[in-house]
């Protein structure tokens, strides 16, 4: 049994599904506007979300960016009696689950669609539980530590591991520090990515530059790689960048800058570059 919302200006259309979904066991709240919409999404946590594209105060568009906003994982559907092939791709953009329009069978489409739907958010979540199960695994084997201090590390880990942020792990000489980051990879929705670790205490003085400008030579003189080839690269892959504090400060700001603008060199492309 799932929690849905359905917000439709149309009273009528609101009862009836309603009822239709009351009958497949789910529990069923109603609106009949976008900012009573907005409120429910403030307050109330739901599985699902259906909601009408035209509306008299606002927009089901409106209402669909707002629900993002919020980093609810919950679908969202869109149904509309004018259909609109720029007004799909933008729902779609914007993240909703499906596009759906009125017909006299709209009862039965969104029935096998909020099924669908609900099935794909259960095993989002069930992926996320398995990738967690998986840091205790590792960290079972590769981790030692029973204390409260080093078991709030681990919860700390299983927090950021499914999100894309900047981690900064700080700590002395061999107190685990690559362990931890190899922790928050394995518990990461990029796990399948390859991990990449650099020490930057091997930089010397300005030779962060000259290599980064050497990489970007060679690479734009290289032929650009086959689909095959391209399949291969390491797009995307999470990067462990060890012993910071060691660099020359031109050096440090240029790491820094890499971690937050997220990138390096793309292929036969400039470089983006950091220490300029």
């Amino acid at each position: 049994m799932a929690r849905l919302l359905v917000v439709d200006d149309e009273k009528s259309l609101c009862q009836m599904l309603e009822i239709g979904f009351r009958k497949d066991g789910h529990s069923v709240e109603t609106v009949f506007s976008g900012q009573s919409a907005k409120k429910k999404i403030e307050s109330q946590v739901y599985d699902l979300v259906i909601s009408d594209i035209r509306m008299p105060d606002i927009s089901g568009i409106e209402l669909l960016k707002f629900f993002c906003e919020t980093r609810n994982p919950a679908p969202f559907i869109l149904i509309t009696a004018y259909a609109s092939m720029e007004t799909a791709i933008d729902a779609l953009n914007l993240g909703a689950y499906q596009y759906v329009i009125k017909t006299d069978k709209l009862v039965e489409q969104l029935k096998l669609t909020v099924n669908r739907a609900l099935q794909h958010s259960a095993l989002k979540e069930e992926n996320v539980r398995l990738r967690r199960e998986l840091l205790h695994v590792f960290a079972h084997n590769n981790i030692v530590g029973q204390s409260r201090q080093m078991q709030g590390i681990l919860e700390l880990v299983r927090t950021v591991a499914p999100t894309a942020s900047t981690v900064l792990i700080t700590g002395e000489s061999g107190t685990g520090k690559e362990l931890v980051a190899q922790a928050i990879h394995e518990a990461s929705l990029r796990r399948e990515k390859p991990y990449v670790s650099i020490n930057s205490g091997r930089f010397r003085k300005l030779c962060w530059k000259a290599s980064c400008l050497d990489i970007s030579k060679a690479l734009s003189l290289a032929p650009r790689p086959t689909a095959r080839e391209s399949s291969n690269l390491p797009t995307g892959a999470p990067c462990s960048w060890t012993k910071l504090g060691r660099p020359a400060p031109p050096c440090k700001s240029s790491c820094c800058a890499f971690y937050r603008r997220g990138g390096c060199v793309h292929w036969g492309e400039a470089p983006m570059s950091p220490w300029t």
